[in-house]
């Protein structure tokens, strides 16, 4: 009977280790399942804010070019039309500026100098960059004292200014023009 109580404890004894033993693994075990998906769930987290900022940064860039595109497109002026102004010393000049695509045009201009007081009129073809606002004037090289203005377009499209360089000599001289209602008749 000793014999089989020894027996029983010892059994009872392996029972109590070996259940202690699996309750130790299955602790374990659910220590490690929880820890994965606590770094599953942080894993989740972090590319969720990742996402969130690239989303956030996409659209701050669509902004930006939106904004772009509204500025440049406030540039997009229809610079056709009539101008008056003066050049060099304050001489009276007339623009008109015609067939006017947005990018080039042509028309003509008219000095009225001391020694051609009804006028010395040339023709012109040129170009018009509404992202800079910059205009050049190409008047006709086969007519007397000729040559190129440039310049740049008002923030309202009315006016414009610049300098004016002579062909053959690149002489050079300021001029100003405003957009006007009345043409040359």
């Amino acid at each position: 009977m000793k014999t089989k109580l020894i027996v029983l404890i010892i059994f009872i004894a392996l029972f109590t280790i070996s259940c202690n033993k699996t309750d130790k693994q299955n602790d374990s075990d659910n220590l490690k399942k929880k820890e994965l998906e606590l770094k599953e769930k942080e894993l989740q987290l972090k590319e969720k804010e990742m996402l969130d900022k690239k989303e956030t940064e996409l659209k701050e860039k669509e902004k930006q070019i939106e904004q772009k595109s509204q500025v440049n497109e406030k540039k997009k002026y229809d610079i056709s039309g009539p101008y008056w102004g003066s050049i060099k010393d304050g001489t009276r000049w007339y623009v008109y500026i015609s067939n006017f695509n947005g990018d080039n045009f042509n028309g003509f201009d008219i000095v009225y100098w001391k020694s051609t007081p009804d006028g010395f009129k040339t023709k012109f073809n040129g170009t018009y960059d509404s992202q800079s606002g910059q205009v050049i004037i190409y008047e006709d090289k086969n007519a007397k004292g000729s040559g190129k203005f440039i310049g740049t377009v008002s923030d309202n499209g009315n006016k414009m200014n610049g300098d004016w360089y002579r062909y053959t000599d690149n002489g050079s001289f300021t001029w100003n023009l405003e957009k006007s209602n009345e043409e040359m008749q």
